[in-house]
């Protein structure tokens, strides 16, 4: 058996370069009076601190650059190849610590959860988008692909972009944001405005909401959270308990016997590497887990060793990482779950520690609103602003916490439609980041991959029509047409009738020219745009992931007849060899082109490039194979 030590130590290691990461992530018209101005509210990536920001000195402090990143992580894989063949671990962690406490202590924060350094902040950039249009790459700086891909459907005049120092009170971001919301309604000579908020930047929107209802009901005329952290995540709650460890049933991979369980290791490392191959700090993730899983962890001499040098060290690491540098972070405290909070607590405070009185207020208070979270949405909507809420699902989070819905927890005994406890941790439904659950504020969710369990699923309130994910599931060929998986019910989150559901997206990829974009453009400046209000939208879709720029699947692309199947070429209702070898067929002109208005032809172009060729029939053939998901 592996040693829970180890798999802790390197978890260490590995939740360092997550922290240092985690903040680095994703038409032509002319300017349009007509709307509502759009303000964006980006998440902690949009919001890098900078030291003397907004002057000629600023200088960017937190996050590292690519290349700094690049030449970390290059020499702490070289050290853990030196450590594999000396089991001397003390250099690994002397220089994790090395140069993560540098880039920590800059941004540290007072007992009391104010700023320590009154020259580090966020550069404000106050003007609408058109202001810095002619700086391409300032205007996407300020207002990221997806503020700038908005701007080029409604106007550059309509756009801004509040930014905000995530360190720090939900609460007083939220009172930044509602004088910035005067401001622009000034400036744009307009009575209301509309917020777009993805990621951390819905914690500060939601809250705003709540604390400002008497103006914002006012103020505001729709408002669209994406992959809202508002509710938490679960690999901030594990980052906050102490659990960053690494475990095997971290990986989760569909087992060609039968449903709901697992291949082994081999498989299972596809899975997750399949999700974030193109991310570096992946590449990292992934060279570590596989020494991890290695035999060579095994050995009795090992351990022995791990247990003698490290043991002391261990704790001090987490001190240094938890307790010292981020239990001040206001701002991650609220992307802590209501479900983690009092381990979260108990954890941070040690028993020999009073902590600070203001800063306890302060976390209890946002516990208090993440707990209405609910509440804050169906009032603003009775109030007359038009909410959504969008939120993805089936990738797989960052595989260093714990597994709460393992058959260790006993989780396999519950009834079939009782998916209370199946809510969070690494089997759950994510971007990669957020949790589906909380990113919908309620929707439950089977655990990644399980379609046995999925096939069963009925739904959970009477809402006298279907909120269940009626997708089909590509990962299974065997899947005929109409056999569908239900692994979402809509009907338990906040708002079931403005909850949309985005299948194989990541966290913050909004690309530039995807029509990702102009699902959001719509949710921010349409009326009524609840999920039953276009085909194009329903409430549950797809990511073509695999395609430059990202493609949304809609409703439109899906034939009325119930006939359309991505990657389905032979029309007989699954995803096989068959298929890759017709589609090789037609694109070397052996069988006639399929009209491009024809099933067949949706059917077969996978990667959408209004073309079927050669690249289309490898994509079908690793679907087939399982090798990937469309």
């Amino acid at each position: 058996m592996k040693n829970s030590l180890v798999k802790r130590t390197l978890s260490i290691v590995l939740s360092a370069v997550m922290l240092i990461s985690c903040a680095v992530s994703v038409f032509a018209v002319t300017d349009n009076n007509s709307i509502d101005p759009v303000i964006i509210v980006g998440g902690i990536d949009a919001n890098p601190l900078v030291a003397n920001p907004n002057s000629q000195d600023a200088e960017t402090v937190f996050p590292p650059t690519d290349a700094e990143m690049s030449y970390y992580i290059g020499k702490l894989i070289t050290l853990m190849n030196t450590a594999v063949a000396s089991n001397n671990y003390d250099e690994i962690l002397n220089y994790t610590y090395s140069w993560v406490y540098p880039i920590m202590d800059k941004i540290s924060m007072n007992n009391d959860g104010t700023n320590k350094s009154n020259n580090v902040g966020v550069q404000k950039y106050t003007h609408s988008l058109s202001y810095y249009r002619t700086d391409a790459e300032l205007c996407e700086k300020v207002a990221g692909t997806l503020g700038k891909g908005m701007a080029e459907k409604i106007g550059y005049n309509n756009i801004y972009v509040f930014q905000y120092d995530w360190r720090l009170d939900p609460f007083e971001n939220a009172d930044n944001l509602a004088q910035f919301v005067k401001e622009v309604k000034e400036k744009a000579h307009k009575d209301q405005v509309s917020i777009v908020c993805e990621g951390y930047g819905a914690n500060v929107a939601v809250t705003y909401l709540s604390t400002h209802s008497d103006t914002a009901y006012k103020d505001i005329s729709k408002f669209v959270t994406v992959s809202s952290a508002f509710m938490g995540t679960s690999l901030i709650g594990d980052l906050f308990t102490g659990n960053l460890i690494v475990k095997d049933s971290s990986f989760s991979y569909p087992n060609n016997v039968g449903y709901g369980q697992f291949q082994g290791l081999t498989s299972a490392y596809i899975r997750w590497s399949n999700d974030f191959s193109d991310n570096p700090i992946t590449a990292f993730s992934t060279w570590l887990t596989n020494y991890i899983l290695n035999g060579e962890w095994e050995t009795q001499a090992y351990i022995i060793n791990i247990m003698t040098m490290m043991g002391h060290t261990i704790t001090k690491m987490y001190d240094k990482y938890l307790r010292d540098m981020l239990k001040s972070y206001l701002g991650l405290w609220a992307m802590v779950p209501l479900e983690y909070y009092d381990d979260a607590f108990e954890y941070m405070f040690t028993d020999t520690e009073e902590p600070n009185a203001d800063l306890v207020k302060k976390i209890n208070a946002y516990k208090k609103l993440q707990a209405n979270g609910t509440k804050i949405l169906t009032d603003a909507q009775k109030a007359g602003i038009d909410v959504s809420v969008v939120a993805m699902w089936d990738l797989q989070l960052l595989p260093i916490g714990n597994d709460y819905m393992s058959s260790e927890s006993g989780n396999d005994e519950r009834d079939i439609n009782d998916m209370s406890n199946e809510l969070y941790g690494l089997s759950a439904q994510s971007d990669g980041v957020i949790d589906t659950y909380y990113a919908s504020f309620g929707a439950y969710c089977t655990a990644l991959n399980d379609a046995g369990r999925a096939a069963l699923i009925t739904q959970t309130k009477d809402k006298n029509h279907d909120h269940l994910s009626d997708v089909y599931d590509y990962l299974d060929p065997t899947h005929k047409l109409g056999a569908i998986c239900h692994y979402i019910d809509a009907s338990t989150c906040a708002l079931p009738e403005n909850t949309y559901f985005i299948r194989n997206m990541k966290h913050g990829t909004f690309e530039e020219g995807s029509n990702a974009i102009d699902f959001i453009d719509w949710l921010a400046c349409t009326d009524d745009t609840d999920i039953h209000s276009r085909f194009e939208y329903p409430q549950f879709m797809a990511a073509n992931r695999y395609v430059s720029p990202t493609i949304l699947i809609t409703g439109s692309e899906i034939n009325p007849d119930g006939q359309y199947l991505l990657g389905d070429v032979n029309l007989d209702g699954k995803v096989a060899a068959d298929d890759a070898r017709l589609c090789l067929r037609i694109a070397a002109k052996l069988e006639p082109m399929p009209d491009k208005d024809s099933v067949q032809f949706k059917n077969a172009d996978v990667n959408d490039d209004k073309e079927i060729t050669a690249s289309d029939a490898r994509i079908i053939l690793r679907v087939a194979a399982r090798l990937q998901s469309f």
